[in-house]
């Protein structure tokens, strides 16, 4: 999704995990070794546009997320509403960013007018009413048994194996995540 981002900021030749001599963006994989940050400075001022995958979990999460997406699509569903699940909606804004049909968050600890991710938000029993999802996606399979009892076709998005804090077993150390909603994705 990453390599997306960045063919939509307008570079054409996208090197993995290093520079190349063409390139005119790099994107470091969330299963790379990390380079130094002097080495992410130096692409930067060599006029290099540089995006950084946040960590595994949230780059295995949002090609789930698409998965799940397209088998509901494939389905005929063109109106999918999330059940939200605590830290886990990071994996949602590239999908969001990139036109899928998701119209809402299932979340009860939403208030009136509440939204996410820039859209609306409701609890659960309401969200389904005012929502008027044709399909349901849950984020935790906590959620699965009442988003499968509204009869909607529902998908699991199963994030539990993953943590959003895991070791970067190439580096041995924590992987700092970068927000998503602004993925290092810059010009010059």
């Amino acid at each position: 999704w990453l390599e997306h981002e960045l063919r939509a900021s307008g570079y054409d030749h996208i090197a993995f995990d290093g520079p190349t001599e063409d390139c005119d963006a790099v994107l470091v994989r969330a299963g790379s070794p990390r380079p130094h940050p002097t080495h992410i400075d130096q692409w930067r001022a060599r006029g290099l546009g540089v995006a950084i995958s946040p960590n595994m979990y949230v780059e295995h999460g949002v090609y789930a997320v698409e998965r799940a997406i397209a088998r509901l699509v494939a389905r005929g569903c063109s109106r999918i509403a999330v059940a939200l699940w605590p830290g886990r909606s990071p994996v949602l804004i590239a999908p969001i960013r990139h036109g899928a049909p998701i119209v809402g968050f299932l979340d009860d600890a939403a208030q009136a007018f509440d939204t996410h991710l820039g859209l609306p938000s409701h609890p659960f029993g309401d969200g389904i009413v005012a929502l008027r999802p044709d399909a349901l996606i849950a984020l935790h399979e906590s959620d699965l048994a009442r988003c499968r009892n509204t009869g909607l076709p529902t998908e699991l998005v199963d994030l539990e194996e993953a943590r959003a804090h895991e070791v970067d077993h190439a580096l041995r150390e924590a992987v700092h995540g970068e927000t998503l909603a602004h993925p290092r994705v810059d010009r010059g």
